[in-house]
């Protein structure tokens, strides 16, 4: 921690040393500090109660699964070795040919899929050179 903050920490969680820093304070500035702890006390125990509460469901979400698991005789190294035996495969990537044909600054040839981001160098191209997106597509399909 930084010094600063220990010593705040020290302050505030020290009865003798708080009413020594709270003398020259008004009733008004000591209850609006007051408020102002209240609020953060109860920010902070709402969010543990909402993080208890989401524990709670995975607790008993996975006593369910448990069960249903018992009774079907499945143990926890089946889910295991299905898993490693990469019975279960992530998704393939589809090799998707590019749909535009464009020009850098520099000159260098480039192509876009025309899915995801629009790439920055083809914005400037079209740009630079005044055209429509459409102008770019690639017609013969071969490169």
């Amino acid at each position: 921690m930084v010094p600063k903050m220990n010593d705040f920490i020290n302050t505030i969680t020290n009865i003798r040393t708080l009413r020594s820093v709270c003398k020259d304070l008004s009733i008004k500035e000591l209850r609006s500090a007051l408020e102002k702890l209240t609020e953060i006390v109860d920010e902070r125990e709402e969010e543990e109660n909402r993080k208890n509460e989401e524990n709670r469901k995975k607790i008993e979400a996975i006593s369910n699964i448990r069960a249903i698991m018992a009774e079907a005789g499945i143990k926890a190294t089946d889910i295991q070795n299905l898993i490693s035996d990469n019975n279960i495969s992530p998704p393939q990537k589809r090799n998707v040919p590019p749909k535009y044909r464009f020009t850098t600054a520099d000159g260098q040839i480039q192509t876009w899929t025309g899915q995801g981001r629009t790439p920055l160098e083809f914005i400037n191209c079209i740009k630079r050179e005044g055209k429509r997106k459409e102008d770019y597509l690639i017609k013969d399909k071969k490169l």
